[in-house]
């Protein structure tokens, strides 16, 4: 997250955006593999709660996400990790708040 932050800063003047993403859990072959194998179900046994929670999301998700990022709208947000639990419209109707509250950075707060 602060990887981006400070590539945004320097990449600013060219026009260059950048964000973190979190694309959320989806089912891939690796999260099938973490589900059915025995060192999965040992290790990453909340990966399976997860999915039985029904906290997975599509894939689609994370492409609607980099699309609106890559929109002239996903310009405010550079720099700021951003996941698809994330609105859209909420961000772009909440711009100045998040920008002014450093909302969506890597922060210690007091």
């Amino acid at each position: 997250v602060r990887f981006s932050e400070c590539l945004a800063l320097e990449t600013e003047e060219h026009r260059v955006r950048v964000y973190a993403m979190g694309p959320g859990l989806v089912r891939t072959a690796m999260t099938r593999y973490q589900l059915d194998t025995p060192q999965g179900q040992r290790w990453l046994a909340r990966i399976g709660r997860m999915f039985e929670e029904g906290r997975d999301v599509p894939p689609e998700r994370a492409g609607a996400l980099a699309v609106f990022l890559a929109s002239p709208e996903g310009d405010a947000f550079s720099g700021r990790a951003l996941g698809v639990q994330d609105d859209p419209a909420d961000l772009v109707a909440r711009a100045d708040e998040i920008r002014r509250s450093d909302l969506y950075t890597l922060r210690l707060k007091k």
